[in-house]
C-alpha cells in the first residue's frame, strides 16, 4: 500500500521506520536472496513545511480521539460500576447515616439527631425547619410548644402526628434557637429528598418560610407563597406553604389564616 508525504511524516514522528521496495530488485526475488533483503528503508525526500504542518496536525487529532475515546470508555465503566454498587436506599440506611453525619459542625453541638416521625407511608408530609431544644432532647420534631399547635392543626383535618409523617429541613439543633445557616441546608438537603422518595406522599405542606424556600427554590415571603398550591421540583409532588406553628404563638390572630390553607390541603388531599 503506497504511503503519502504527510503519512510519512506522522510514522516517522511515531518512531516507525518507512520501508520501500528495493529498486534494484526486479519483480522476483532471486533464489539466494532472503525475503529481508527485499526491502529496506526509503531514501529520504524532502518534505516542505506544509506537509510537516499538516502530518503534525492529523496526528494530533488522532492523538485526540483516542484520548476522549478511552475517557467514555473509563467514564461508561465507572458509571456502570458504581449503579453495581450503589445499594438501594432504605429508612434503615438512611437512619445510620443521619446518625452518624458529619456533613456541617452542627453535629458538635447536638445532643441527638432528629430524623423524624410518623406514618412512613402517609398521604401527607410535613416539612418543618430545624429542631428546637425541645426536639433535640427526645430526638424527635415538633415536641415543645410548637408542638402542641401542630397537633391541633393536624386535628382539624381529622388526623394525628402519627397519620402523617414529619420532618425538618435539617436534623440538628442550632445553637441558641436560631436559623439554620445556607451552608447547613445544603448539607442536610439530600436527607430530606429522600424521606420524600421513600414516603412518596400525595401531598407536601411546609410549615415556615425555610423550608418552603427550601423546597421550592424561592426568595419570595411566606406570606405571598402561603395558600398556594405549587410542585415540588424534585418529586413532583403538589406542595402547599403555610405559617409555622412557632410563629402562631408568637401571633395568633394568624391562626385564621392558617385554618384556611388547612382547607386548602383537606380538599386536595379529598380529591387526590
Amino acid at each position: 500500500m503506497a504511503v503519502n508525504a504527510r503519512q510519512k511524516v506522522i510514522l516517522r514522528t511515531m518512531g516507525i521506520p518507512v520501508w520501500a521496495a528495493h529498486r534494484d530488485i526486479p519483480g522476483q526475488k532471486k533464489d539466494n536472496e532472503s525475503t529481508e533483503q527485499l526491502f529496506e528503508p526509503e531514501t529520504e525526500r524532502p518534505i516542505t513545511p506544509e506537509i510537516r504542518r499538516e502530518a503534525s496536525q492529523e496526528l494530533e487529532q488522532k492523538t485526540e480521539q483516542k484520548t476522549e475515546q478511552k475517557t467514555e470508555q473509563n467514564r461508561a465503566l465507572r458509571a456502570d460500576q458504581k449503579i453495581e454498587r450503589a445499594p438501594a436506599d432504605s429508612w434503615s440506611l438512611l437512619q445510620d447515616q443521619v446518625n452518624g453525619c458529619t456533613n456541617c459542625e452542627l453535629n458538635l453541638s447536638r445532643t441527638n439527631p432528629v430524623f423524624g416521625v410518623g406514618n412512613k407511608q402517609a398521604s401527607l408530609m410535613i416539612v418543618g425547619e430545624a429542631p428546637g431544644h425541645d426536639e433535640d432532647l427526645k430526638a424527635e420534631p415538633f415536641v415543645g410548644e410548637a408542638g402542641h399547635v401542630l397537633d391541633q392543626m393536624l386535628f382539624s383535618l381529622g388526623l394525628s402526628r402519627y397519620d402523617v409523617y414529619i420532618a425538618n429541613i435539617i436534623k440538628c439543633h442550632p445553637p441558641n434557637n436560631r436559623k439554620p445557616l445556607a451552608s447547613e441546608i445544603e448539607a442536610c438537603s439530600d436527607y430530606l429528598l429522600r424521606q420524600i422518595n421513600l414516603v412518596k406522599p400525595r401531598l407536601i405542606l411546609t410549615v415556615g418560610a425555610v423550608s418552603t424556600k427550601k423546597l421550592l427554590h424561592s426568595r419570595e415571603l411566606i406570606s405571598e407563597l402561603r395558600g398556594k398550591v405549587f410542585t415540588h421540583q424534585e418529586s413532583s409532588i403538589p406542595l402547599v406553604p403555610t405559617y409555622h406553628p412557632a410563629y402562631l404563638l408568637r401571633k395568633p390572630t394568624e391562626k385564621r389564616t392558617v385554618w384556611r390553607d388547612l382547607l386548602l390541603v383537606k380538599k386536595m388531599m379529598a380529591e387526590s
